[in-house]
């Protein structure tokens, strides 16, 4: 299924553009529609909830997009992409936290997604050994209150759904120190970085280490880890993550996207290569991390 919060961030944007080249006010849109508010567009035009089909097609005619017009259809079936219910939604998941629910939500629809981590193995690439240890670690030291079961079982459904045949593929830029820091133990870290080393040969997945001793000079470091989020359809946004500690920064905005993008394309030229990131991950596995 298409991502509907990326189908939500789109017909946003649209509605807007329309509402704009229109010159109308959210006031006097809300004005021209039976039973219409304000407060309802504002919520479509900043994708704060799932759409209503039937407030979008009010919204739609007030604008003067025709009935049956491809601009109508398109934005009706956007529309009806942003209000579907995700896994990630049902009972079984809801202790996973919103959070990681915005992460399987853009991992739904995505085709490709680019991955900087300067501290972590990231979620997608965890062994389940990694993943329970290190959430029992939060857990008892750092006053989380999350479920560490559901948050798990969370991430491990993630997994199954990113490696889903036609799966997105990863592209993924790694810290070396990232790899060296012990999160959980070493025979658990061990088997995490074993782990690694065979994803590597995965054919979705493109690994990269930035090594420690990275001239910082001629390639700039981001200050935290970041996602680029790609989508088949090519009118849905390429839709930045960036992981912060108490909450994301999410944003399918061209101009705050496209800095993001080309700093990867940096970090590529300072990372080892593949087929050498996966022979030093290999080693390090080897030497028990």
């Amino acid at each position: 299924m298409p991502s509907p919060y990326v189908r939500r961030l789109r017909l946003a944007t649209e509605i807007r553009e329309l509402r704009k080249a229109a010159g109308l006010t959210s006031e006097a849109l809300a004005r021209r529609i039976v039973g219409g508010s304000r407060l309802k567009i504002s919520r479509l035009e900043t994708s704060a909830r799932k759409p209503d089909i039937g407030d979008v097609m009010k919204v739609l005619e007030a604008l003067g997009v025709e009935a049956g017009s491809q601009r109508w259809m398109d934005l009706v079936t956007v529309a009806r992409d942003g209000a579907e219910r995700g896994w990630w939604e049902r009972p079984a998941f809801t202790g996973m936290g919103p959070r990681q629910a915005l992460w399987a939500d853009l991992e739904a629809g995505a085709t490709g997604i680019r991955m900087y981590e300067p501290a972590a193995v990231p979620g997608v690439l965890q062994t389940e050994g990694f993943i329970r240890a290190r959430n029992d670690t939060m857990a008892a030291t750092d006053g989380h209150t999350f479920d560490p079961v559901a948050t798990a079982n969370g991430r491990l459904r993630r997994q199954q759904e990113v490696f889903r045949p036609g799966g997105p593929t990863l592209d993924v830029i790694l810290e070396e120190q990232s790899l060296r820091r012990l999160a959980v133990p070493p025979a658990i870290m061990a088997g995490q970085l074993e782990h690694l080393a065979r994803m590597c040969e995965h054919p979705q997945v493109t690994i990269r280490v930035l090594p420690i001793e990275i001239d910082v000079i001629s390639v700039y470091v981001p200050r935290g880890p970041y996602n680029l989020f790609s989508f088949s359809d090519p009118n849905d946004p390429v839709v930045l993550l960036a992981d912060n500690l108490t909450a994301d920064v999410v944003s399918g905005d061209a101009d705050e996207v496209a800095p993001y993008a080309r700093l990867f394309e940096r970090l590529i030229e300072g990372a080892l290569s593949p087929s050498s990131s996966a022979a030093h991950i290999a080693s390090l596995a080897k030497a028990g991390g």
